[in-house]
């Protein structure tokens, strides 16, 4: 409400009074002020919110419910007491959850007084004016207990609620929206996945939840629409803390930064210039290929950089403050940092089915494939790690975040024993994903060794089994023909 200027509501006022009758989300009245019926008509109209996913209700005082006349009205909210409380006080107090209520006063030209009370959406609870709840049936107010189904609906409603509904900035005119949102980059980016055509991309935001109606003519964004396309995410009071840090270290410690980069704009905005931008800073060197061309050989395998950011910025926690979503360059590592916990098991990051947080977040880079499809991340960052000549990445879970560990290119023998069997035991569930045994032909292949150092991969394999990382498919063969599985597999 903090945008709602006297101008804006006036328009919304002149949109309401078109409207055939009154609906769920507001009510007219003229010169009926009594307290116990105003806190009725709130909890009710703060239910019908959250049943029917408005933003923002209404009673409003000087408007004739038959003629759709401004008539005006004699309450004046500042005066008015009950039970020696001021009105406003006794309202918010009294009703469950407290509601955020705001008393306006307009004057039209011809001097006659218009009082609008605006009530904000509250989808953590039922709400009860003293201790009962009310709904509104069309324009009929009446006790919620009498429609259990919709009071169940309701229900699964504030269950469902999430940070990415939340509204970012609220009370926005179309052009205002297309102010703070790119949707030219939406365009852009769409034209890789589901492609939406220039003319419906408001209507879009508005399908995919980047943006809400308050069906008065008025729109939000929503937290979902500024961390995907905001131009500047700084810009969003609450999300000011959820740009990305991008910091570059001379060696392998953080006492010397060479330079730090903080992006501005949404994750689809900028999530290619934040990509290339990695790149830029872990070239090796390059090389002409056999067919002329020249290629760029950088440090880390390309893929795994880019399915680790898209986890980074996806699969963070929200409702967590501190830390920004952060990537740290050193010479041997690229440590990937977000707020969070995991919510897959440790040891099921590429066999388990895909969790996240945040659906809208995961469904758009998909869309606009920055992501292929859910849940093949880490299929193939364990594919790809290895075969690049680097340990799969390792993963440290501290109290509230998550930190990813990609190494960079290293031989077998200078690999930690903790590195080689994740390594092992990841390449494992990557294939039997596709339902293959993992063998010691196949990770001598995966390792680049030669057949005479079959040896040294049985001695790896049944170090592997010993911890727990693997199991043997077939306890019969000979150690150079067995199959093994990942532990978890029961056979």
């Amino acid at each position: 409400m903090d945008n709602l200027t006297d101008d804006n509501l006036k328009s919304i006022l002149k949109h309401i009074i078109t409207l055939p009758s009154e609906t769920e989300w507001f009510e007219l009245k003229q010169n009926n002020f009594d307290p116990l019926v105003i806190g009725k008509n709130i909890s009710a109209i703060m239910n019908s919110l959250v049943l029917t996913d408005t933003a923002r209700g209404y009673i409003i005082w000087g408007v004739s419910n038959d003629t759709r006349e401004i008539v005006g009205t004699s309450f004046i909210p500042e005066t008015k007491k009950y039970k020696n409380e001021e009105l406003l006080f006794w309202l918010s107090k009294i009703i469950v959850p407290h509601p955020n209520l705001s008393f306006r006063t307009l004057t039209y030209e011809n001097g006659k007084r218009v009082v609008v009370l605006v009530i904000d959406v509250n989808p953590t609870a039922i709400a009860k004016f003293d201790g009962v709840a009310w709904i509104r049936i069309g324009s009929n107010t009446t006790e919620l207990k009498n429609y259990p189904i919709i009071e169940k609906e309701i229900w699964q409603k504030i269950l469902s609620y999430d940070f990415e509904t939340a509204v970012a900035e609220a009370n926005l005119s179309r052009e205002q929206i297309e102010e703070r949102l790119d949707f030219e980059a939406m365009y852009i980016m769409r034209q890789r996945g589901t492609i939406v055509e220039r003319g419906m991309l408001f209507d879009e935001a508005v399908a995919c939840g980047m943006v809400t109606s308050n069906k008065d003519s008025t729109y939000n964004i929503t937290n979902l629409g500024a961390l995907l396309y905001a131009r500047n995410l700084g810009a969003f009071r609450d999300l000011s803390n959820k740009t990305v840090r991008i910091i570059v270290y001379k060696g392998n410690s953080k006492i010397e930064t060479i330079e730090e980069y903080r992006t501005t704009a949404g994750y689809v905005v900028e999530f290619d210039k934040i990509y290339r931008m990695i790149l830029s800073r872990i070239i090796d060197h390059e090389e002409i290929g056999e067919d002329g061309v020249r290629r760029t050989i950088y440090r880390f395998p390309y893929i795994s950089v880019r399915e680790l950011l898209a986890n980074t910025l996806g699969h963070q926690d929200f409702t967590i403050d501190g830390l920004h979503p952060t990537v740290e360059i050193f010479d041997n590592r690229i440590e990937f940092s977000n707020l969070g916990s995991l919510l897959v098991p440790d040891k099921r990051l590429v066999d388990f089915p895909p969790r996240t947080r945040n659906e809208g977040i995961m469904k758009e880079f998909f869309n606009v494939r920055i992501s292929e499809s859910r849940g093949t991340g880490w299929d193939k960052i364990a594919a790809v790690s290895p075969k690049f000549g680097c340990p799969t990445p390792q993963m440290e879970i501290l109290e509230d975040s998550v930190r990813v560990s990609l190494m960079g290119r290293r031989k077998l023998n200078d690999m930690t024993s903790d590195e080689k069997m994740w390594t092992i035991y990841t390449y494992a569930c990557y294939l039997w994903v596709s339902k293959e045994y993992l063998t010691n032909q196949e990770l001598r292949k995966l390792f680049r060794l030669p057949d005479k150092d079959n040896s040294v991969i049985s001695r790896l394999l049944t170090q592997a089994v010993e911890q727990k990382y693997l199991r043997i498919f077939d306890v019969n063969s000979s150690p150079r023909d067995r199959k093994y599985l990942p532990v978890y597999v029961e056979r």
